[in-house]
């Protein structure tokens, strides 16, 4: 359940809006502006784990192992546990 809801607020709400709104201004200067910021952090993220001698699969392998017995390590899981519980 809690791989599910951490895929779903991740992944999937995102993905809803974009398609049930479109894209808030259309494909102008201000898009490709944000376009670019979300593609340095991206590189920057991808340094970062380069840096520390990592790679996001195993970061991914990680949460799912994280997930499976039941230890919440990330913040968003720390979130849903005090909230719901689960």
């Amino acid at each position: 359940m809690k791989y599910t809801s951490t895929i779903v607020a991740i992944k999937a709400i995102p993905l809803y809006f974009i398609y049930r709104f479109g894209i808030p201004f259309g494909w102008n200067i201000h898009t490709f502006r944000d376009l670019g910021v979300m593609f340095v952090v991206f590189l920057v993220y991808m340094a970062y784990l380069g840096i520390n001698g990592t790679t996001y699969e195993a970061v991914y392998t990680d949460l799912t192992e994280s997930i499976e017995k039941d230890e919440h390590r990330t913040p968003f899981e720390g979130i849903v546990h005090r909230i719901f519980g689960i």
